[in-house]
């Protein structure tokens, strides 16, 4: 087993072992947190996802930026392990169930061009406090930030027990510009908040 995927299997655990109620209730602290964020309210165009396998809860953030007038786009997964931006206008009725057994949009909703993206909110299994992230595998993020939506500023969300002092880093990882967690934020070298 080698040291992402063994990293991989020790925080996901940690996060698992978090109750619901629990986790609901970091989930508002930290969602809170990024409410409170000047380049949240500055955003127009905002891609978040839908929690799964218990992530820091999201709806409250897609309600919440939705509410604001703000233009909430989601990720879609497409052929050649990439990321499609699709906009939606209600999270009850925009999503249906797509890889992975994740929420995604439906095929109907409009495209946007990432470029337009101006906070994209990540998930992720670890964390560390400048930046860096381990996913779960698939480099989707990694490969949107860097390629299609590089000016975007990228926020992850996660619990105080899913950072990490050290990740093994590739050069193709994307550092993050901030993670939140219940306990606060992190603010990597390269953040502009």
């Amino acid at each position: 087993m080698d040291e992402k995927t063994r990293m991989r299997k020790v925080y996901l655990e940690r996060r698992l072992a978090l109750k619901l109620a629990e986790r609901l209730e970091k989930s508002q602290a930290i969602v809170a947190c990024l409410f409170d964020l000047s380049v949240w309210h500055r955003a127009h165009t905002v891609m978040a996802y839908v929690d799964f396998r218990a992530e820091v809860e999201t709806r409250t953030l897609l309600e919440g930026a939705l509410g604001l007038g703000k233009r909430v786009v989601l990720p879609k997964v497409q052929a050649g392990g990439r990321l499609a931006c699709l906009q939606v206008a209600d999270i009850t009725t925009d999503l249906a169930v797509g890889r992975y057994g994740i929420m995604e949009p439906e095929r109907t909703c409009s495209g946007v061009c990432p470029r337009e993206v101006d906070v994209v909110v990540v998930p992720g299994v670890a964390f560390t406090r400048s930046g860096f992230r381990l996913g779960y595998g698939g480099g989707y993020y990694d490969r949107f930030l860097t390629h299609d939506a590089p000016e975007a500023f990228s926020i992850g969300l996660a619990f105080a027990v899913q950072m990490a002092e050290h990740l093994p880093v590739e050069d193709h990882d994307h550092p993050l510009e901030m993670v939140i967690t219940e306990d606060g934020f992190y603010c990597s070298s390269r953040s502009k908040p």
